[in-house]
């Protein structure tokens, strides 16, 4: 089987809600979480990707906004074998795009 690359999109907030979404490259929907808006990016990822990669397991690269920094890359890396790479998007942009793969 072929492994997977997916990206986690940026967080939505509605109504003192936080929408956590992760989407394949093609755009289906693989996972969603919701938490209480005071719930950082940070702290809701740790629980997000680890039920991204128990669900996914041929998953190996995830490419995330920048509130997935820090200690999230290596706790990606250790624990749940996947390659999480930051990418830099525009401060008044909804979204993040990457079109050239990193090396894993």
């Amino acid at each position: 089987m072929k492994e997977s690359k997916v990206d986690v999109a940026v967080v939505f907030v509605h109504g003192g809600r936080k929408r956590h979404i992760v989407v394949d490259t093609t755009g289906p929907l693989l996972t969603v979480m919701v938490t209480a808006a005071n719930v950082t990016e940070r702290e809701a990822a740790q629980v997000l990707l680890t039920r991204l990669a128990r669900r996914f397991f041929l998953l190996r690269l995830v490419w995330a906004d920048g509130g997935f920094t820090g200690p999230m890359v290596g706790f990606a890396a250790k624990a749940l074998r996947l390659a999480l790479t930051v990418v830099k998007g525009e401060p008044s942009a909804r979204s993040v795009r990457c079109d050239s793969a990193p090396a894993i």
